[in-house]
């Protein structure tokens, strides 16, 4: 029997400190986000195991202890378009999220799922790449291209099973 995984849908949204969405979710998959001006190349999911320390037994052997797994999540955008005249477009919405993330340092304003036309599974996520785009094929009136790499902020026991669209 053949096992088959739903294509990601992956997205991005912003909750207040008691869940309310304040804006998105937005599409970061092809056809929708070409309308927003975001072209993403690829979207890397993992599953961090999450370790308390190492340390030397008394037969002088390393040990550790797994306290569970922690998602981490790398998208490459292609292309984020930069229109100065369209606000919350291209770079300056990826922008956006990225310093709604960095502002709530209470908890995870910024939420991500990956299947997210099938799936509820929102996990709040925190940036633990820096703000870098570069001018996309060395033009900067083109857009630009950057890699943003986020962790999740809570960890999870075990990873969901891809083939129900839980991740």
């Amino acid at each position: 029997m053949a096992v088959t995984f739903p294509a990601y849908r992956p997205a991005l949204r912003v909750v207040d400190s008691v869940g309310g969405v304040l804006y998105g979710p937005t599409p970061l998959y092809q056809p929708d986000s070409a309308a927003l001006g975001i072209t993403t190349a690829r979207t890397r999911v993992e599953y961090v195991p999450e370790l308390l320390g190492e340390w030397l037994s008394y037969s002088y052997r390393y040990r550790w202890r797994k306290l569970g797994y922690r998602p981490s999540v790398t998208l490459s955008f292609a292309l984020l378009e930069s229109d100065p005249a369209r606000i919350g477009y291209g770079l300056s919405l990826i922008y956006g999220y990225y310093t709604a993330a960095l502002a709530s340092e209470t908890y995870a304003a910024l939420q991500f799922n990956l299947y997210s036309l099938t799936s509820t599974d929102w996990r709040g996520m925190m940036p633990k790449s820096s703000w870098n785009p570069s001018p996309a094929q060395g033009k900067q009136a083109h857009g630009h291209e950057l890699e943003l790499s986020l962790t999740a902020t809570d960890l999870i026991a075990t990873p969901g099973d891809w083939t129900l669209s839980q991740w």
